[in-house]
């Protein structure tokens, strides 16, 4: 073999033996990088609890640089409650070496204190190794990082509390219904008797005291019409509630983690000697996802106020509703049917959404002179009235449109119809289709005199089987 060649297979040696060491050398950076990042520990500890070796994760994980942390004791690195438990698992390991039966491991979840005084959950893992005769020669443990794990594991017991909260109060909610329903019943059975005492009273009296007992029926069958809806009201205003009050409890996690933001700041602006303090109130800022906590905040009391709102017009709609209205006493005001159909609607709102699905054609059209608790009620009643027409889900068709000189709105529903025989009856005074607990048979009687009573019309037309529409129609600027 030629000196030439001898020398070639060296070079290619050569340069074999150096690409194998860049690539130990490359996979050793690798691995100190990975154990600088890893989200586990390791550890060993003599018996007087000093660490003797700590894995580079260290700095990562609490904040110290390893011969920082080869300082330290467990005193330095653990909460007080974490302390305690470590104290007394070592109590026990000596416990157990003077009766014979030395321990072999250990596993707690202790709360470690950063170098940066935030705290971090750890799983703790430590093997007692000892020699062939018995004696004792370090403690090796693992710590993982759980912080994450118990942040959820606390989520899910909030979630928890508040889905047992929310069964305890839907319970309530329920007894609560009965002992209404029992109440309505009750309230029914006074109307049937008070409907009978009605009827002498007004044939007796009602060239006397026609406006005055009109009033009283009016009234009457408002009351009977809230509490036919109260169940449904009260569902009306309770899915609002709970929307706010699971925000709220949300929000009161939020205003925690920003609160342990601030003090992390005041800690960091009090220091002086803190090194890098911009960069920790990053990283803490961060940690606690700030940014998410102010978005979701605002969303969150957004939605809050929108739920406030929402029952705020319901109860405002039902005050407006339920006030004695008599006509000649409350002033006039200027409104337009499209409003007063709205206000109708958000009354009435749990009772359509559960069979039939609105559809709403308004067109622009101009105010009337009226009194709007009147119109309301009347809406009211042919809203409920389409609603009970309906065996199963349909739609109801609202309308409003001005013509020449006037301006009308209509209720139109997809429900059973009526016949002609029928629709010559229905304005008639106590006469009514449904059963005893769904009406008093006033409704339409009532709507059709507040119309006539504002010089307008109540015209109905029907098809049995297709459905029945109610056409409201007043006179422009309207002079009661």
């Amino acid at each position: 073999m030629s000196q030439a060649v001898m020398l070639r297979e060296q070079v290619e040696y050569l340069q074999a033996e150096v690409a194998a060491s860049r690539c130990a050398r490359e996979e050793l950076a690798q691995l100190r990088l990975f154990q600088r990042h890893t989200s586990e520990l390791f550890w060993t500890m003599d018996l007087q609890g000093n660490f003797t070796y700590m894995s580079p994760a260290v700095e990562y994980l609490w904040g110290y640089k390893r011969e920082e942390i080869m300082g330290l004791t467990l005193t330095d690195v653990l909460t007080p409650a974490s302390l305690a438990i470590a104290i007394e698992a070592n109590r026990r390991f000596f416990a157990e070496i003077k009766a014979g039966h030395p321990p072999k491991s250990f596993r707690a979840e202790l709360e470690h204190l950063c170098k940066d005084g935030s705290i971090v959950w750890a799983e703790v893992n430590v093997n007692y190794i000892f020699d062939e005769e018995g004696v004792f020669l370090e403690k090796r443990g693992i710590t993982r990082d759980i912080t994450e794990r118990k942040r959820h594991e606390l989520l899910l017991e909030s979630a928890r509390m508040a889905a047992e909260s929310a069964r305890q109060a839907l319970e309530g909610e329920v007894s609560v219904r009965r002992s209404a329903e029992e109440l309505l019943m009750m309230h029914q059975r006074e109307l049937e008797l008070l409907n009978l005492e009605l009827e002498l009273r007004v044939a007796h009296e009602v060239k006397q005291n026609r406006k005055r007992d009109q009033v009283a029926l009016i009234q009457i069958e408002k009351m009977a019409s809230v509490g036919q809806l109260a169940a449904g009201v009260a569902h009306e205003i309770n899915n609002p509630i709970g929307y706010v009050s699971s925000n709220l409890q949300i929000l009161a996690e939020y205003f925690q983690e920003i609160a342990s933001f601030d003090r992390l700041i005041q800690e960091s602006v009090d220091d002086d000697s803190l090194p890098n303090r911009r960069e920790m109130i990053l990283e803490g800022r961060a940690a606690l996802k700030i940014d998410t906590v102010i978005e979701d905040g605002v969303d969150l009391i957004n939605e809050s106020l929108e739920g406030v709102q929402r029952v705020t017009e319901i109860v405002r709609n039902l005050k407006r509703f339920s006030r004695i209205d008599t006509g000649e006493s409350t002033a006039r005001e200027s409104v337009t049917l499209d409003s007063c159909l709205e206000r109708a609607l958000n009354i009435c709102r749990n009772e359509l959404k559960y069979v039939a699905t609105i559809r709403k054609e308004y067109e622009k059209i101009p105010a009337v002179l009226c009194h709007p608790g009147q119109l309301n009620q009347v809406f009211l009643n042919l809203l409920v009235n389409a609603a009970q027409a309906i065996t199963a889900q349909g739609e109801i068709f609202l309308r409003c449109w001005e013509d020449a000189g006037t301006v009308s709105a209509s209720i139109r529903d997809t429900g059973n119809g009526m016949s002609e025989e029928l629709m010559a009856r229905i304005f008639e005074p106590f006469f009514t289709t449904k059963d005893p607990e769904k009406g008093t048979g006033l409704g339409l009687s009532i709507s059709s005199e507040i119309i006539e009573r504002h010089q307008g019309t109540l015209r109905v037309s029907s098809t049995v089987g297709v459905g029945t529409t109610f056409t409201v129609t007043l006179p422009k600027a309207v002079e009661i």
